[in-house]
C-alpha cells in the first residue's frame, strides 16, 4: 500500500493549486487523472480585474492578483517554463457612449487602479477603431496548458501522478481512512470542474455549467501585441497566431 496524506483526482488548475497547497504545509500526495476534463488545458488563461462589458470591477481582484500571480511566478522558477506573459488588453470602443462611460468607470475608486483614463488611438488597418480604445492595466495571460503539462511531467518524474480514470466504486471509506486500490489515504480531493456531474457523492449539487469555445487563428496583417477586446477577445499567443474568444455553450455540454 502507499500510504499518503491526501488523494487528489483532477488535474486542471484546481488540482495543481491543491497540491501546490499541500506541499507548503509539509502534506503528501498523488494525482489521479483521465484528461476527461479539458477546461483548464484550452483556457486563454487571460487574467483581467475588469468586466468589460459594464466597465466594473472583477470581485476581489486586488486580493486574486496579489494571490496569484506569486504562485504562477515560483512555479516557473521551480518548472524552469515561462508561465506569466504580461500584456496590456484595449478595449475597442464601438462609440462615444462607450468613451463617456469608460471616463465614469475611471473615477469610480475600485476601478481607478485598473483603468487608464486616456483613450488610445492606434492605427491599424485590419481594425475599425474610429473612437479609439481604452487600456486596462495589471492583466497578463497565464499559459495554463504548458503549464498542466509541466506540472504532470513533474509528479511523473516523483511517482505521484496516476493516467487512468477515477473508479469511484473502487473507493472505500471509512472514519480512519480513505482506501483506493493500493493507495492508503486521510482525505480526498475531487478536483473535477465540471467532471462532478459524473460523481456520485457530489452531482446533486446545483452546478450548471457553460463551455466556453475558442478558435485558433493565423493573421500575420494583424500585427498586435496586445490582447484586443471588442464582442470577443483576442490574444495574441506566438507567430501571428491569435486565440479568439470565448463564445458560450450552454446546451451542448459534451467537450
Amino acid at each position: 500500500m502507499k500510504n499518503v496524506d491526501y488523494i487528489i483526482v483532477g488535474l486542471g488548475l484546481g488540482g495543481v493549486l491543491s497540491c501546490e497547497r499541500l506541499s507548503a504545509l509539509g502534506k503528501s500526495y498523488v494525482v489521479i487523472d483521465d484528461k476527461s476534463q479539458q477546461s483548464s488545458v484550452v483556457a486563454g488563461g487571460l487574467y483581467n480585474p475588469v468586466v468589460l462589458k459594464r466597465f466594473t470591477p472583477v470581485w476581489q481582484a486586488n486580493s486574486q492578483l496579489e494571490l496569484a500571480l506569486p504562485i504562477y511566478k515560483q512555479l516557473e522558477k521551480r518548472l524552469q517554463v515561462q508561465l506569466v506573459h504580461e500584456v496590456p488588453v484595449l478595449r475597442l470602443f464601438a462609440s462615444t457612449e462607450e468613451q463617456n462611460n469608460w471616463f465614469l468607470a475611471c473615477d469610480k475608486p475600485r476601478l481607478t487602479a485598473f483603468l487608464d483614463p486616456d483613450v488610445v488611438h492606434y492605427k491599424n488597418s485590419c481594425i475599425d477603431a474610429e473612437y479609439g480604445y481604452g487600456k486596462v492595466l495589471h492583466t497578463g495571460r497565464v499559459d495554463t496548458q504548458e503549464l498542466i503539462r509541466c506540472y504532470q511531467k513533474e509528479l511523473q518524474n516523483n511517482d505521484l501522478f496516476y493516467s487512468e480514470t477515477f473508479n469511484y466504486k473502487t473507493l472505500s471509506i471509512s472514519e480512519e481512512n480513505i482506501v483506493y486500490k493500493d493507495i492508503n489515504a486521510k482525505h480526498i480531493v475531487f478536483a473535477e470542474g465540471f467532471g462532478l456531474k459524473q460523481n456520485p457523492f457530489f452531482n446533486e449539487l446545483p452546478l450548471n455549467g457553460t463551455k466556453g469555445e475558442l478558435i485558433v487563428i493565423h493573421a500575420p496583417d494583424l500585427q498586435i501585441d496586445f490582447v484586443l477586446k471588442s464582442g470577443v477577445f483576442l490574444i495574441p499567443i506566438q507567430d501571428d497566431h491569435y486565440i479568439v474568444g470565448a463564445t458560450y455553450e450552454w446546451e451542448d455540454k459534451t467537450n
